[in-house]
């Protein structure tokens, strides 16, 4: 009992295993003042049994360490920032802009409901505008002019989408 007052200091975990059939009420009611660090399995009532065994041995050995170290105001590291963050490259299309007014005190309010970038905007509008050109150039086809549609829905596309957004789309 005077080692096991002593040690309760040390980072130990003890663990008290009775084998066969004598009486191990004294073992298995030890208590230690402070840091609680000795367990008790009770073989006989576990033999055959090597999974459960195990666990009662080991089950309180995790919380013993952390007792261990809390009582010595040691911590964990914090965790390391992962070194493979995947980075996607910028495209101002997927901007949102957010109306924020900034008070005297430096505290940033939001003003308005937040609204896609401008560029987002040209796209769809191009995007409707070659559609209306698609049906309406749709509407006077016929089948044997089919080559011609083709032509002519690339090039009115293209023709909205440079006056628009100053590129070309097909």
């Amino acid at each position: 009992m005077s080692a096991l007052h002593d040690a309760k200091d040390d980072p130990l975990s003890v663990v008290i295993v009775g084998v066969g059939g004598g009486d191990f009420t004294e073992i298995a009611n030890i208590k230690t003042k402070g840091r609680k660090f000795v367990c008790f399995v009770d073989y006989e009532a576990l033999k055959g049994k090597q999974t459960k065994l195990t666990e009662a041995a080991l089950d309180q050995i995790p919380a013993q360490l952390e007792s261990c170290f809390l009582s010595k105001h040691i911590f964990p590291n914090p965790e390391p920032e992962p070194e493979d963050i995947a980075v996607q490259p910028y495209q101002e299309i997927d901007d949102v802009h957010v109306p924020i007014k900034i008070n005297e005190m430096g505290d940033p309010t939001v003003t308005g409901p937040p609204q896609p970038s401008q560029v987002h905007a040209r796209v769809e509008q191009t995007m409707n505008q070659a559609t209306k050109i698609g049906k309406k150039i749709f509407k006077g086809a016929q089948r044997r002019q089919f080559g011609r549609f083709k032509r002519n829905m690339r090039n009115s596309v293209n023709k909205v989408s440079q006056q628009t957004i100053g590129m070309r789309i097909l």
